[in-house]
């Protein structure tokens, strides 16, 4: 379904601050078990995004404006909702302006995925757990 915009004075656009939306790169298939998956998943993220974004902007005073989740499939959920639109710097550029979006390539997403990892794995041996061990 498609959310009721309004126009907010933080965003200068029509947006819900109420909903997300989806961006699925042209190049992917909309339908894929992947995609959907992700869709499905980050759908129970809005009430999360709404409310840290009142938090920041109300309690904190802290302007946040929009956030993202990105999967590797390149699909995107983004809030507030609203309308895609395609960046268009040329003009005066005699081709149709394609939309070239794909999480996979903003630099927020790549640091996340690339960036060191950290990982600490903690094995009690003291003899201090009781009833099933396991192993490693």
């Amino acid at each position: 379904t498609t959310p009721t915009l309004t126009l907010h004075p933080s965003f200068g656009r029509p947006v819900n601050l109420s909903d997300t939306s989806v961006h699925i790169p042209v190049n992917v298939y909309e339908t894929d078990p992947s995609v959907l998956c992700f869709v499905e998943w980050t759908a129970n993220l809005t009430d999360q995004f709404s409310e840290k974004w009142e938090e920041l902007n109300n309690i904190h005073n802290i302007r946040a404006t929009n956030f993202f989740i990105g999967s590797e499939t390149g699909a995107c959920r983004f809030f507030p909702a609203s309308k895609w639109t395609i960046s268009d710097d040329c003009d005066m550029c005699p081709f149709q302006i394609v939309d070239t979006f794909d999480a996979r390539n903003r630099p927020w997403y790549i640091d996340t995925v690339a960036g060191e990892k950290y990982v600490i794995i903690l094995i009690d041996m003291s003899g201090s757990m009781t009833g099933l061990s396991s192993t490693l």
